[in-house]
C-alpha cells in the first residue's frame, strides 16, 4: 500500500509543476465524462428503456417505400389507411398519428384512456348546422 501512496505523491508533484498541462488534462477528462454521460442518458431513454405501454413489444410501425424511385418514406394515404384497417388480417388494431392528432384506433391499441374528456359519439349534423359558426 505504501507503493501506491508514493506513486500518488510523485504524480501530484509532477502535475503541480505543470499547471497548464494539468488544467487541460482535467478539462479534457471532465468534458469526456460529461459527453459520455449525456450520450448514455439519451441512448438509455430512447433505445434501452421499454416503452410505457402494456405489451410494448407487440407495437409495430408500418411504412411505405418506393425503392425504384429512391423514396424511402412515403406518407400513408387515407385510402391505404382504410384498406389496412378494414381488410388487414394481421393486426389487432390499426391507427395513425401525426404530431398531436390521432385516429380512433391509437388509444385502444396503446391501452390508454382519455384523461381530459370523454370520447364523444359520432353525431350527424345537417347542412344548416354546419354553416352556423357556433
Amino acid at each position: 500500500m505504501d507503493w501506491f501512496w508514493n506513486e500518488f505523491r510523485w504524480i501530484a508533484r509532477r502535475l503541480s509543476g505543470a499547471p497548464m498541462f494539468t488544467g487541460i488534462t482535467l478539462l479534457t477528462l471532465a468534458v469526456g465524462i460529461g459527453a459520455n454521460t449525456a450520450i448514455f442518458s439519451v441512448v438509455n431513454g430512447v433505445l434501452l428503456k421499454p416503452l410505457p405501454y402494456s405489451e410494448a413489444e407487440r407495437l409495430l410501425a408500418v411504412g411505405l417505400t418506393a425503392p425504384g424511385v429512391g423514396i424511402t418514406d412515403l406518407p400513408l394515404s387515407p385510402s391505404t389507411y382504410f384498406a389496412l384497417r378494414e381488410e388487414g388480417q394481421s393486426f389487432e388494431n390499426f391507427g395513425l398519428w401525426k404530431d398531436t392528432a390521432v385516429t380512433q384506433g391509437i388509444l385502444p391499441t396503446l391501452r390508454v384512456q382519455l384523461q381530459l374528456a370523454e370520447p364523444s359519439a359520432p353525431t350527424t349534423t345537417s347542412q344548416a348546422d354546419r354553416r352556423r359558426p357556433f
